[in-house]
């Protein structure tokens, strides 16, 4: 089906993951530091799963799923079986989100994968074509946005903000703004001269 890339906030929303397998336990993964407060519905899960609830990381009901168990639902992650799955999706909220793992059809959303390199985030998908095409692509980007992006992330933050704190002018703002997209600014002291330069604008 077509689909619209979208970047949702999930803080203190309430996220119900039906089932305890290993694909839930992978859906559960990018969802650990969203925010979210994360349920899961099965009479059985994963050692992995087993873990986070004994951390506290998300809720464990061990039980079969019911209707009631979805009610009030903004997520809703379909991952038992197949008639589970479609009876759980047709019992979740007008307007829930869905991800139904055995037929996408019946559900809303898909889970792109996802590069996460502090407040970046790449997400890819092939629109089901490929999911391994798109770990493929995936793993290309991990090599490409190595982990320093995640600190670079955060100086073109700090500068974003220390730009709106100035008095200068739009056209020396985006000036600025566009010099530090550039590459040498990886680099942790080339950093760290343009937050200098910025403090004494400011000062």
């Amino acid at each position: 089906m077509p689909s619209f890339p979208l970047m949702i906030d999930l803080r203190n929303k309430q996220v119900i993951i039906v089932g305890g397998g290993p694909i839930a336990e992978r859906k559960i993964q990018p969802l650990l530091t969203s925010g979210a407060l994360l349920t899961v519905v099965s009479p059985e899960v994963t050692p992995a799963i087993e873990a986070l609830a004994r951390e506290e990381k998300l809720t464990w009901r061990e039980k079969n799923a019911s209707p009631g168990d979805v009610e009030k639902a903004f997520f809703l992650i379909a991952a038992a079986d197949k008639e589970i799955n479609e009876k759980i999706s047709r019992a979740a909220p007008e307007n829930c989100l869905i991800n139904n793992v055995s037929d996408g059809e019946k559900g809303n959303t898909a889970f792109p994968a996802i590069v996460r390199r502090g407040r970046l985030t790449i997400a890819v998908s092939t629109g089901g074509a490929s999911p391994k095409a798109a770990r493929r692509i995936k793993q290309e980007l991990e090599e490409t946005y190595d982990e320093p992006y995640g600190q670079y992330m955060d100086f073109l933050h700090e500068v974003r903000l220390l730009l709106k704190r100035s008095d200068l002018a739009d056209a020396d703002r985006h000036r600025w703004l566009d010099e530090v997209t550039s590459p040498v600014y990886l680099a942790p002291e080339k950093q760290r001269a343009v937050l200098d330069r910025l403090e004494k604008l400011l000062s």
